[in-house]
């Protein structure tokens, strides 16, 4: 008799088991079917939305007529290394986070601040470039070589109305008279015409209007404020951990660096890796 019950109980125990792999087996079978790492790998394709408008950073090349820039070459490389093809998605700035939300896209990959008001939509990569504020000058003029020497009195400065470089003016420069103006080629060409004696603007914008105007130049040391740039994935995405490790190597292996000196931009805009990641 005792026999019969312990039997009875293992039979029991045994279909138990059986009954717990049948349940949780589809949820497995799941999971994996919602891996966007796997859907990349079984697609051969990674789709990385991007808006494609800014030289140097991602845009269109006029001669080629396809996309250029150094988070192509990001892209590019990223797509290298995981073995797929890469297919860049071109799109309106308002719509890169919403076409990342719904699946259109895997990744986005073009010049995104990892902010906090974001980071509650999509999900950020460890910082891939920094751009902060600094100074514009003309070439003529050997004035300023420093931030503080802007920080005058009679030093009249252009900014951007209700840009970075209006706060950074306001903190950093107090004593200087502030000029606003509707958009940064207009306190370009306040700085051009000599109605301001400097320009307090995006790092980068300064790079690229420079290049067009030969006469000005960005006065080197005085870039405050800066601010990481980053990929974004979905929330919960399996791609954020091979991602992180691919900005990782490709730093490490100095990759980051030599696209910045192909796209003679300063080196200072190569983010340091963030120690504090969760996700490496």
């Amino acid at each position: 008799m005792r026999r019969k019950v312990k039997l009875t109980k293992l039979v029991l125990a045994v279909l138990g088991c059986l009954l717990s792999v049948g349940v949780l087996l589809p949820h497995f079978v799941s999971g994996a079917e919602q891996s966007d790492l796997n859907a990349v790998l079984s697609a051969k394709k990674i789709r990385v939305g991007m808006e494609l408008v800014m030289k140097k950073r991602s845009f269109i090349d006029e001669a080629t007529k396809k996309p250029a820039g150094m988070e192509v070459d990001i892209a590019t490389e990223m797509a290298k290394r995981m073995g797929v093809e890469l297919e860049i998605i071109d799109l309106p700035w308002d719509g890169l986070i919403p076409a990342l939300v719904s699946g259109r896209i895997d990744v986005i990959c073009t010049g995104m601040f990892r902010l906090e008001k974001r980071e509650l939509s999509v999900s950020f990569s460890q910082p891939m470039w920094t751009f902060g504020q600094d100074l514009m000058v003309k070439k003529s003029d050997d004035r300023f070589t420093k931030l503080s020497d802007a920080d005058k009195p009679d030093v009249k400065v252009a900014v951007t109305l209700g840009g970075a470089g209006e706060i950074a003016a306001k903190q950093y420069l107090p004593k200087a008279k502030v000029l606003t103006f509707p958009s940064g080629d207009q306190s370009g060409l306040a700085l051009i015409s000599g109605q301001a004696d400097v320009w307090f603007d995006d790092d980068f914008y300064h790079v690229i209007y420079a290049e067009d105007h030969p006469d000005l130049k960005p006065v080197s040391g005085t870039s405050v404020m800066q601010t990481a740039t980053g990929m974004a994935v979905r929330h919960g995405s399996d791609l954020l951990p091979w991602i992180n490790l691919f900005l990782y190597n490709t730093k490490r292996d100095g990759m980051f660096n030599q696209l910045l000196k192909k796209w003679k931009l300063p080196d200072t805009m190569n983010a340091r890796w963030d120690p504090t990641s969760y996700s490496q």
